[in-house]
This record gives C-alpha cells, structure tokens and sequence, in this order.
C-alpha cells in the first residue's frame, strides 16, 4: 500500500510573494532611528528594494555635493576605469 499523500495547502495558507506587505515594512522602517539596521524577508523582494537603495543614494550623493559613478550590470571594468579617471581628470 502507497503512503497517503499530504493535500497541498490552500493558497490562503501560503505566504504572500508579490511583494503585498512591503509598504507596511517601509513604513516601519521610517519610523525607527536612523541607525544601521538589517532587514530581512520573503517579502522583501530585489525588484522592491532596490529603486529605494537608489533613489537614496543618488538624493544623498548629489545633497552632499559627491559624483556618483552609475554601475550597470554589464559594465566591464574598463568602462568603469574610464568613467573614474574622467572624474578625477587623470
């Protein structure tokens, strides 16, 4: 006799994973003190995420008066070379 398979659960019961929640952690990450902190979850996706590390650092960059040298996957590292030396006139 086969062993009794298990019911797969309801999609009721599975987690989220297209990001529903995400706003709620962003909102509670604002309120904390700014301090280094460390966040981590299924909800946090890359797609998410990743437009806020950006538009951070670029509002930081340019408010402190820094250049900022725009990393695209795919970059070689030659282009990267050029485009620091050109900064820094060398």
């Amino acid at each position: 006799m086969a062993p009794a398979r298990a019911s797969p659960p309801s999609p009721a019961a599975c987690p989220p994973s297209t990001g529903e929640g995400f706003g709620l952690i962003v909102d509670d990450l604002l309120r904390l003190p700014a301090v280094p902190t460390v966040v981590e979850g299924f909800r946090l996706l890359p797609e998410l995420v990743e437009p806020l590390l950006t538009d951070r650092l670029t509002s930081t960059t340019a408010r402190l008066g820094l250049q900022g040298v725009p990393v695209e996957v795919g970059t070689t590292e030659d282009e990267l070379t050029k485009r620091v030396t050109g900064l820094f006139s060398l």
